[in-house]
């Protein structure tokens, strides 16, 4: 009896010695979701530290989009609710594997009773736009917010009414972290002499200064002018949006992030003039939505600075005499595209005759199509995909000074 007690003292002290490789330990704390991370943090300044870090936050979100089953994305639109306009949320992996399921409300910061808009995603941020004129960054899954600086401050106007013309949200890029909104508004004011003005303005916000740069006004045509969508499409650094010269002439407008100026993109050379496409963005590229008789066609660019880099991507064909496809008529302004799976799958939004948002997946190995439901979803243009992350609206840099 006595020769066994030491063993058991050895064996239990070995145990205790059991340390769990670092990285390990990463591996398995990437595949959690955030609201496990935040509760984490309390372990161990140890681990306070490495979830906090900078490495950590960024490799979080690239294991998130390598993610095949999607434990971390969800689909969001502004909804009506009880308590007013709020962003209701539906988990991206139910959407896939139910044919209908529900979206509840997220825990919005602001509800509004006129107007809400998500003018962006990025990187587990979402930008909304609440009312007239207030604009706030969120991160749903830590809760913490952001109201941005009044776009009017300074403006020397009696502004009587106002209201959003195009904006968009993107990163300046990922090693400065700097993430910024662009704005256009249209405004009717009363200059210092009590004469009537109508006229457009446009600025950039940047998270890091926290400030809205210099204003452009624009008393005629804007550089946005006849875009066809008011959400400008982020990509490589750029917002993009399509603009119609012409009912029969179109060209393609990006505003440079880090530049903030404008500039155009050649179109495809194969494209004519005859019809105008819609924007999208499939695993991080541009991408054209082509509708012709009977189908339409996703093109992807695929490089900036390579001439005609235009790829054609998939042909999604549709019969407007037949149900065996969810699109009964070829209009290309109900429809638009929300993500590309990893089975080469595409994830799609259609507006449907009730008027409500409607998803279905297309199947490009055998021409099938899966429909799916979304209770609460009702514009098909203001419907986002969400990718939850620990990106805190106080940059690391402004983290690392308040700690010296």
């Amino acid at each position: 009896m006595e020769s066994s007690k030491p063993k058991r003292r050895r064996s239990e002290t070995s145990s205790t010695n059991l340390r769990i490789p670092e990285g390990i330990i990463l591996e398995i704390l990437w595949r959690l979701p955030v609201k496990s991370l935040l509760k984490f943090k309390s372990v161990s300044k140890p681990w306070l530290r490495l979830i906090s870090s900078k490495y950590f936050k960024k490799t979080y979100i690239e294991n998130s989009r390598k993610h095949k089953a999607f434990p971390h994305h969800s689909i969001v639109s502004p909804c009506w609710n009880p308590g007013g306009m709020m962003i209701n949320s539906c988990p991206l992996y139910a959407l896939l594997t139910e044919q209908s399921t529900h979206a509840p409300p997220l825990d919005c910061p602001k509800a509004c009773s006129s107007e809400m808009l998500v003018l962006g995603s990025c990187n587990g941020l979402i930008c909304v736009g609440v009312g007239r004129d207030k604009i706030l960054l969120w991160n749903p899954a830590t809760r913490e917010s952001k109201e941005l600086p009044y776009f009017f401050d300074g403006v020397n106007y009696d502004i009587e009414y106002c209201g959003f013309i195009s904006y968009g949200f993107g990163i300046l890029d990922e090693i400065s972290g700097d993430y910024k909104v662009y704005a256009l508004f249209y405004l009717a004011c009363w200059d210092d002499e009590g004469v009537p003005l109508l006229c457009s303005m446009g600025k950039v916000y940047s998270l890091k200064s926290n400030s809205w740069g210099d204003t452009a006004v624009y008393y005629n045509e804007t550089p946005l002018h006849g875009a066809i969508e008011s959400a400008g499409k982020f990509a490589s650094g750029k917002l993009h949006w399509i603009r119609k010269i012409t009912e029969s002439k179109w060209e393609i407008v990006f505003l440079d992030l880090m530049s903030e100026t404008f500039g155009g993109l050649e179109k495809p050379s194969f494209m004519e003039d005859d019809f105008v496409p819609r924007f999208g963005v499939l695993d991080g590229c541009l991408c054209l939505f082509c509708d012709r008789p009977k189908m339409f066609d996703i093109w992807i660019w695929k490089k900036y600075g390579v001439e005609d880099s235009w790829i054609k991507f998939s042909r999604i064909p549709y019969d407007s005499n037949s149900w065996k496809t969810p699109f009964v008529t070829p209009l290309p302004e109900e429809w638009g595209q929300l993500c590309m799976l990893p089975n080469g799958e595409v994830l799609i939004t259609y507006m449907s005759s009730e008027y409500e948002s409607k998803f279905v997946i297309y199947s490009p190995k055998d021409n099938g199509f899966r429909q799916r439901y979304v209770d609460k979803f009702k514009d098909v243009d203001q419907v986002e995909v969400y990718s939850e992350s620990l990106v805190s609206l106080v940059l690391d840099d402004e983290q690392e000074k308040a700690k010296s």
